[in-house]
């Protein structure tokens, strides 16, 4: 258990067997306010920001919250755009990648996500590739909002709505002309 608050990936992450997270391998406490922009691979349980999440542990609530992912993640199975195995809560997360392949259990948000998981308010990008179809020939997809690049380029009116914490001026920042929200202080 504990806690990670803004923080970031940008570079490339392999894992030749299981559980590789663009943030954590394995959460069992709060992922906050964190971003990766790298690609994660693996063989399984993959996920954009955190390969596993939860469950919650010693009567701590498990979390991944105001986080956004942009990597593509890739791997075997269970490949999730933000956690690839989830049994905790994801709210207010955002998959922007330009894909999140798997031959199976792969999804837009969480790759599985357990009858403990609790999946809030996120929102995925409409140009997301790779997905697997359902058996009604659509792309596999979780409660939440398809957003477009049109409503992406509206960052200061965008982020704020995906989770209030990217209306913090203290942790998050939208720089003239940006339209993906960054860390303040990040070079």
């Amino acid at each position: 258990t504990g806690q990670i608050l803004g923080c970031f990936n940008t570079g490339t992450i392999t894992s030749v067997k299981d559980r590789s997270g663009g943030i954590a391998a394995i959460n069992y406490g709060q992922i906050t306010g964190s971003y990766n922009r790298g690609t994660i691979a693996g063989e399984k349980i993959v996920g954009g920001i955190a390969a596993v999440s939860g469950p919650e542990a010693d009567g701590m609530p498990c979390l991944v919250t105001g986080c956004y992912n942009i990597g593509a993640v890739t791997g075997r199975e269970t490949v999730g755009g933000i956690v690839g195995q989830n049994a905790a809560e994801i709210s207010g997360a955002a998959s922007l990648g330009s894909a999140v392949t798997g031959r199976s259990k792969t999804c837009t948000v969480a790759g599985t996500n357990s009858l403990q998981g609790r999946l809030q308010n996120n929102v995925w990008w409409s140009g997301l590739t790779g997905l697997p179809e359902r058996g009604d020939g659509a792309a596999a997809s979780q409660p939440g909002k398809q957003v477009t690049s049109a409503m992406l380029i509206d960052g200061k009116g965008f982020w704020p709505r995906v989770h209030s914490s990217f209306n913090s001026p203290t942790l998050w920042e939208l720089r003239e002309g940006e339209y993906l929200p960054q860390l303040v202080g990040e070079g």
